[in-house]
């Protein structure tokens, strides 16, 4: 531990939080973390881009969120947020799954709906 020692930074002006989860980077925008390791050939920002595209694969045991792969957890930092998902998954097999989880001491209200894949 250091007890003194000279500001690394001098006032440059804060960093402001992403607010958008577009994926339109080849890379994984800061606010977004992996829970676990994730497996680099089981997802992709590039073979769509501006798509986030995961890949299921058999978890390490089966019903247990922890021993799962490829999970991104984001925090919410406001009480009343809105969150927009879309999810392509016409091209999964039977007794695969995807899911959106919503973890913590607060409500959520979900309205889920068909709507048309573009693209």
């Amino acid at each position: 531990m250091v007890w003194s020692a000279a500001m690394p930074v001098k006032n440059k002006g804060g960093d402001t939080l992403q607010t958008s989860d577009e994926f339109n980077y080849c890379t994984m925008s800061p606010q977004w973390e992996w829970c676990f390791q994730p497996r680099k050939d089981k997802w992709s920002l590039t073979e769509r881009p501006g798509y986030l595209r995961l890949y299921a694969y058999r978890p390490l045991q089966s019903g247990n969120i922890a021993k799962s792969g490829n999970v991104l957890t984001q925090r919410a930092l406001r009480i009343n947020s809105t969150i927009t998902v879309k999810m392509k998954i016409d091209k999964m097999m039977n007794g695969q799954m995807a899911a959106l989880g919503l973890f913590g001491k607060t409500s959520a209200e979900v309205e889920l709906g068909q709507h048309p894949v573009m693209g």
